[in-house]
C-alpha cells in the first residue's frame, strides 16, 4: 500500500474527533539537495479533508507559523492554524473548538474570513516533560545518526540577519533543568538502547554555563552517549570545551556564516576576524579537538575580496589544524531567504529578489529563486553552482538507490 493508502487506512480505522498536522519544514533551505516539503503537506491535507468531511483539521509546526496566513488562504481544508508554540494553544482549542476565539496563538474560520487571537503567551519550559516516545517506533529512528532530538532551551538572544529561530522562539531564554534533559537521555538509553541524541537548540552552548552543567551531567549519568548540536563562537569558553571533549565530543563546527568584518556586520553575527581567529586558536590549543566550518559564500556586502579572505581563512586554519579539520566538516552554501528576516529586507533592497516575490514555493523553480545571489558575484555563482550540481547529480546516480535521491520534477 502507498503513505496516502496507510493514512487513508489509519484514520478510518481510528475515526478521530480532530486530525491535527505538523509542518516543521517548508523545504530543505539546501540550494545543492532541493526538495519542498510543503506540497507533500498540502496534498496530506486534501487526502484528510477527504476522508473527514466534518471533524476540524488543524495545522502547525514551525513551517507552518513562518507562513501562517498564507498557507490557511491557500488551503481551504484547514480549519484552524496553531501559532509558534502549541503545547498550551492545541489543548485549549481541543476544549474550545466553538469558541476558538478565547484560545491565544490561533487563527481560525468566521463567517469566511480568517481571524487571528494573537501571538501565545511564553511559559517556563523548566521541567516540560519530554516526547511521548512510546508512539514511535523508536528501532527505526536508531538507524539514522543522532535522530532523537532533545529541547534544552527555546529562545535565541543572537538575530543572525538570515535566521529565523528568534521569530520562532522569541529572543528571551527559556532553560530547562539540566537535571530534566539528562534524565530524559537516560531514559531515552536505558529504555530504548539510545547512544546518540541531537541537542534541538537554536544553539546549545549560549548561555555556556547551562550547556557545561548538562554535559558535566552526562559525563555522570551517561558517559556513552554521545551528542551533536548547534555551537557559537561567543560559547566557545576553556570551561565548555573542556567539558564537551569530557564526554568524548571532539568536532567543533562552528557556524561563521561570512567573512570580513563588514559581513560579520552585515549579518549581525556581533563578532570581528580577530574575535574569531582566537576562538580558532583556542581550540587548536586543544588536541584532539576537531574543527570544521559553516559558511554562505554569497550574502549582502560580499566582493571577490570577501571570498579570497574566506579562502586564506580556510587555508591556513587547515595548515594550523592539519588532520584536525576535515574538508567534509566544511560547508559552503547559500542563504535561504525567509519572509520577516533582515536578509529578506536587503534582498528586496539590492533588487536580489522583487518585493512581491512568493517565499513559500510549490516548484523546484521557485525554490531557487527563494537564494541570495549576490549580483556582484555572477561570474562565481555559475560556476560555482554549475559544479556542484553537476557533482551532485553524478554522485546520486551512482549510488545504490538512486531513486531515492534524485531531484524531483519540476
Amino acid at each position: 500500500a502507498s503513505p496516502a493508502e496507510d493514512l487513508v487506512k489509519t484514520i478510518e480505522d481510528f475515526r478521530p474527533d480532530a486530525v491535527a498536522v505538523s509542518l516543521r519544514n517548508i523545504d530543505t533551505t539546501n540550494l545543492f539537495d532541493p526538495h519542498v516539503y510543503y506540497n507533500g503537506f498540502v496534498e496530506t491535507i486534501k487526502i484528510i479533508r477527504g476522508c473527514c468531511k466534518s471533524v476540524p483539521v488543524i495545522a502547525g509546526g514551525s513551517g507552518f507559523s513562518l507562513f501562517p496566513e498564507q498557507i490557511m488562504r491557500e488551503n481551504p481544508a484547514i480549519d484552524f492554524g496553531v501559532y509558534l508554540e502549541g503545547e498550551k494553544t492545541f489543548p485549549s482549542l481541543l476544549e474550545n473548538l466553538n469558541t476558538p476565539q478565547h484560545v491565544k496563538g490561533l487563527y481560525f474560520r468566521e463567517n469566511g474570513s480568517l481571524s487571528f487571537t494573537g501571538p501565545p503567551d511564553l511559559h517556563p519550559i523548566e521541567d516540560a516533560p519530554p516526547p511521548a516516545w512510546h508512539v514511535f517506533n523508536v528501532d527505526a529512528y536508531k538507524a539514522y545518526p543522532f535522530a532523537f532530538g532533545i529541547e534544552t532551551k527555546r529562545g535565541c538572544i543572537f538575530k543572525c540577519a538570515y535566521c529565523s529561530y528568534y521569530l520562532l522562539s522569541n529572543q528571551k531564554i527559556r532553560l530547562r533543568r539540566p537535571e530534566r534533559v539528562v534524565e530524559e537521555i537516560v531514559t531515552l538509553r536505558n529504555k530504548y538502547g539510545v547512544r546518540q541524541v541531537g541537542f534541538t537548540d537554536s544553539i546549545f552552548n549560549i548561555p555556556s554555563e547551562h550547556a557545561v552543567r548538562i554535559l558535566r551531567l552526562m559525563k555522570k549519568e551517561a558517559p556513552d552517549v554521545a551528542w551533536l548540536g548547534y555551537l557559537n563562537e561567543k560559547g566557545i569558553t576553556e570551561e565548555f570545551v573542556s567539558a564537551a571533549m569530557d564526554t568524548g565530543f571532539k568536532v567543533f563546527a562552528l557556524s561563521l556564516d561570512t567573512f570580513t568584518d563588514s559581513c560579520l556586520q552585515t549579518m549581525g553575527k556581533g563578532m570581528t576576524v580577530s574575535q574569531v581567529n582566537q576562538v580558532v586558536e583556542a581550540l587548536r590549543a586543544k588536541p584532539p579537538a576537531e574543527i570544521g566550518f559553516n559558511f554562505f559564500v554569497n550574502g549582502p556586502g560580499y566582493t571577490y575580496a570577501t571570498l579570497l579572505a574566506l579562502a586564506w581563512f580556510i587555508l591556513k586554519t587547515k595548515m594550523s589544524f592539519g588532520s584536525r579539520f576535515r574538508l567534509l566538516r566544511l560547508n559552503l552554501g547559500y542563504i535561504r531567504i525567509l519572509p520577516g528576516t533582515e536578509i529578506c529586507r536587503l534582498a528586496v533592497k539590492n533588487e536580489v529578489i522583487p518585493a512581491d516575490i512568493d517565499l513559500l514555493p510549490k516548484s523546484l523553480k521557485q525554490f531557487e529563486k527563494c537564494f541570495y545571489f549576490n549580483k556582484n558575484l555572477a561570474l562565481f555563482n555559475f560556476f560555482f553552482c554549475g559544479i556542484l550540481k553537476r557533482a551532485r547529480r553524478f554522485v546520486l546516480r551512482h549510488s545504490p538507490h538512486p531513486g531515492l535521491f534524485l531531484p524531483e520534477e519540476e
